[in-house]
């Protein structure tokens, strides 16, 4: 839609916000007239939008993956210390246990 805005600027003298204007007048008759026009097709800003949503989103859900699978990883480390010294004490009393009798 920007280039549209230019062009009408540049080559017919308008100020943006009459070429902004203009573009609202023409897109409400064609509407109006029935016209089945596909005006998301025009908007190269608003695919560029839907493109960098995207992208937002996909880096958020990353993030927070990470995140989880950090604090996973984390808790999975403390379980596995906690097992393990939990294994050599009962080692220890077993020990201690055959070694009384």
């Amino acid at each position: 839609m920007e280039n549209i805005i230019n062009k009408l600027q540049n080559e017919a003298g308008l100020t943006k916000d009459q070429a902004v204007k203009a573009i609202s007048v023409f897109k409400d008759y064609l509407d109006g007239e029935g016209l089945d026009v596909a005006w998301n097709k025009l908007s190269k800003e608003k695919q560029e939008n839907v493109v960098q949503q995207v992208k937002g989103f996909y880096n958020n859900v990353s993030e927070q993956t990470q995140n989880y699978t950090d604090k996973i990883t984390d808790k999975v480390d403390s379980f596995a210390v906690k097992a393990k010294k939990g294994v050599e004490n009962l080692g220890k009393m077993a020990t201690e246990l055959f070694e009384e009798k």
